[in-house]
């Protein structure tokens, strides 16, 4: 088991306040769903990641973006 696996991602529930002039469209990292409201958010080493959920944070090993994974099921 690696260092990753065995700490949770620390990260924050978001819910960004709604702007219809200026929509921000955001996809899970690790399912590649939109996310339509709130979000979980982790920062680390000067970059930022949108998850639909915590457990996806933890579960994101970094090693292939979203897109690359479409056709595995995650479960979501």
């Amino acid at each position: 088991m690696n260092s990753r696996e065995s700490q949770p991602n620390p990260g924050v529930w978001v819910v960004p306040e709604v702007s219809y002039v200026d929509p921000q469209r955001r996809f899970c990292r690790y399912c590649g769903r939109p996310i339509a409201r709130g979000f979980w958010r982790v920062s680390s080493g000067g970059e930022t990641w949108s998850y639909c959920d915590a457990r996806h944070a933890d579960l994101d090993v970094g090693a292939q973006p979203a897109e690359h994974r479409w056709q595995e099921d995650r479960g979501c």
